[in-house]
């Protein structure tokens, strides 16, 4: 599970800078901590390069590696599982995994991690290699006899696999949304986050998951999701809520204010929204 140090960190750091070199930079300058040794800095520099690869799947896949790895070397059980739950997720989006220009030392320590940390199903995705077409090969004609003729065998070509449709965003929603009901918050948020790993989810969609990583306690995310969405529709109010709970906690009070203003309205304010309503209303801009 990603501590509140490391989101308030990101959320820092990822409002005064951006675009891909940011990310990219933060990418390679985790690969330096990993490797020196100092997993705690690696941690940190690899959640701000996860969220920025988001939409990039390989990339994605990689920093998550790197995650769950310096999680488990620092007995951070919850956050290597959440981590590598999410590589998970956007696996069974689209196969990444298995050819990622990783280290076979990292690549070792991510098997010897899921067999100890996933279910079966889920670490056979990152631990058994993709499979790839193969082409018989043709039988040789036997050597010509005296007055007969030679019928070659046939050629047997055994077709590639056609790729798996990727999993409908309806389902995968439902999917987090009883692992967020059942109290699984790591399962949930990786649920949640492989919805913006899609390439054009529904408005509404990206609504529910920005709801939902608000609920799960992904403040990050669920900004990006409602921001993805796009502008909020007459009826959508109660998600403005969320997006400034979100606002609020990612440390930009300001919007937070605004997107509260909105919706407080056409809400009930229930004891949770006062506690919220008093922290956003006092928050300094």
């Amino acid at each position: 599970m990603i501590s509140l140090l490391a989101i308030s960190f990101s959320a820092t750091t990822l409002l005064a800078a951006t675009g891909d070199d940011f990310y990219d930079s933060a990418f390679r300058r985790g690969v330096a901590a990993f490797e020196a040794g100092t997993y705690d800095v690696a941690l940190g520099r690899m959640h701000i390069a996860a969220f920025g690869y988001v939409e990039e799947l390989p990339r994605y896949e990689m920093a998550q590696a790197y995650i769950a790895v310096a999680a488990q070397r620092l007995n951070r059980t919850d956050e290597a599982k959440s981590a590598l739950q999410r590589i998970v997720s956007a696996e069974r989006i689209e196969r990444h995994f298995a050819s990622l220009q990783i280290s076979p030392a990292l690549r070792v320590a991510i098997a010897e991690a899921a067999k100890a940390l996933l279910t079966p199903s889920q670490a056979a995705l990152l631990t058994m290699p993709q499979a790839e077409p193969q082409i018989a090969a043709p039988t040789p004609a036997p050597p010509p006899k005296a007055e007969m003729t030679i019928v070659p065998d046939p050629i047997v070509v055994t077709p590639a696999p056609q790729p798996q449709p990727a999993r409908d965003p309806a389902a995968i929603l439902a999917d987090a949304d009883r692992a967020l009901h059942a109290g699984d918050l790591a399962q949930a948020r990786a649920g949640y986050a492989s919805i913006l790993a899609l390439p054009e989810p529904p408005h509404a969609t990206l609504l529910k998951a920005g709801e939902g990583l608000c609920r799960a306690r992904d403040f990050l995310g669920a900004v990006r999701a409602f921001e993805r969405a796009g502008a909020f529709a007459k009826g959508e109010e109660p998600y403005r809520y969320y997006y400034a709970v979100a606002l609020y906690e990612s440390g930009r009070h300001r919007d937070a204010k605004r997107e509260l203003a909105a919706a407080l309205p056409f809400i009930e304010v229930t004891p949770e929204v006062q506690r919220y309503r008093a922290k956003i209303e006092h928050s300094l801009d």
